[in-house]
C-alpha cells in the first residue's frame, strides 16, 4: 500500500462576504456620525471580539484523488452574533432617520 496525502483547506470566502455587507452597513452619511449614542459605539466594538468567537464549520466537503490524496475543504462562516450585531445597527440608522438627524 502507497503513501497517502492528506490536505485541508479552510474556505473563508462567506466570511469576506459577511464582512463586507457589515461595512457596508457601517457607512453613515456624512454628518450623522455625531448623533449615534456612545453606548452605540461601545456595543459594536465589544461584539468585534464575539464576532470572531463565533465562526463556525458551515460545511465540510472530502474528495479523493486518483493520486492517492484526499482533500478536505471546511467552509467557515460567522454564526448567529453577525444578525445580532447587524440588526443593532439596522436599528439606530432606522431611529436617525426617523429622528431626521441625518441630513439630505
Amino acid at each position: 500500500m502507497g503513501e497517502i496525502k492528506a490536505s485541508i483547506q479552510i474556505d473563508a470566502s462567506k466570511i469576506n462576504e459577511q464582512l463586507c455587507e457589515l461595512k457596508e452597513l457601517l457607512n453613515f452619511p456624512v454628518g450623522s456620525l455625531e448623533s449615534i449614542p456612545q453606548h452605540f459605539v461601545d456595543f459594536i466594538f465589544s461584539h468585534f471580539s464575539a464576532l470572531i468567537d463565533d465562526i463556525v464549520i458551515s460545511n465540510v466537503s472530502t474528495t479523493f484523488g486518483t493520486t492517492n490524496s484526499i482533500v478536505t475543504i471546511f467552509s467557515v462562516e460567522i454564526g448567529g452574533e453577525l444578525e445580532r450585531c447587524t440588526a443593532a445597527i439596522r436599528a439606530l440608522k432606522l431611529n436617525l432617520l426617523t429622528h431626521k438627524n441625518i441630513p439630505n
